[in-house]
């Protein structure tokens, strides 16, 4: 079984984001949470909100959570406004999970690893995806399935990490995001893992989307068919690439 971080941002105070309504981004965030607690692979969850609201009140998630017999543990603090809104979301984003290695009792506990998602999105076969996840390996997605083409930096929307790892060389990353020069959190994270010589691997199945991008409030969801070609396509992806294994 595994702990789930969800990230989550009800008030919105950085550069470069379309949905800004804290009613609909809260509505979404609820919809999500209650998706994964009904999730078989997931036990822990943890939510933490970096704009000071907390969900602890929220009877729909309590209920949920005891019937499923969930632990779940909510966090909220202030994050840095102004330096959110001069270097961007990604800059928030890695400020959560850097709090959250501060003061989470249940990542605390944790042995191996934990996995992340933002908070508004609905990973649909996580629990396919974590039939093949061993406990210990760092599970990152490719941000492009072109074989041909070398990335240069990683999907952090939902990922696998060791938790060691991650206090160690990625925690504290997010002060070199600049979302405006065109440096994300997906690239700062890439380069720390390539130069400190991480291994980390892509998940066994295409993880399955729906949600809504807070950048540009474009829809996640694909149809069947073309998240059919998609899986296709990064089956090739994972047979040409073999970058997707550093050593």
């Amino acid at each position: 079984m595994s702990v789930l971080i969800i990230t989550s941002t009800v008030n919105v105070n950085s550069c470069l984001t379309v949905l800004v309504n804290p009613k609909i981004r809260l509505e979404q965030y609820v919809n999500s949470i209650l998706f994964y607690l009904n999730s078989k692979k997931i036990d822990k969850l943890i939510v933490c909100d970096n704009s000071s609201f907390d969900y602890s009140a929220i009877e729909v998630i309590n209920k949920l959570a005891v019937k499923n017999n969930k632990k779940i543990e909510f966090l909220n603090f202030n994050g840095s406004a102004n330096k959110i809104q001069e270097f961007g979301k990604g800059y928030g984003e890695g400020e959560i999970m850097s709090f959250i290695f501060m003061n989470s009792e249940l990542i605390r506990q944790e042995e191996f690893s934990f996995l992340k998602v933002t908070g508004r999105l609905k990973v649909l076969n996580i629990d396919s995806i974590l039939n093949f996840c061993e406990p210990n390996i760092n599970y990152y997605q490719p941000t492009s399935l072109n074989p041909f083409i070398k990335s240069d930096k990683i999907d952090t929307r939902f990922y696998q990490c060791n938790k060691l790892m991650f206090n160690e060389f990625l925690k504290d990353r997010f002060q070199y995001v600049n979302d405006i020069d065109g440096i994300y959190l997906e690239h700062v994270y890439y380069n720390r893992l390539i130069d400190a010589k991480i291994r980390f691997e892509n998940f066994r199945i295409l993880p399955y989307f729906i949600g809504i991008s807070g950048s540009t409030g474009d829809s996640y969801k694909i149809s069947d068919f073309k998240f059919l070609r998609n899986r296709f396509i990064f089956f090739i992806y994972k047979y040409f690439n073999k970058l997707n294994l550093i050593n």
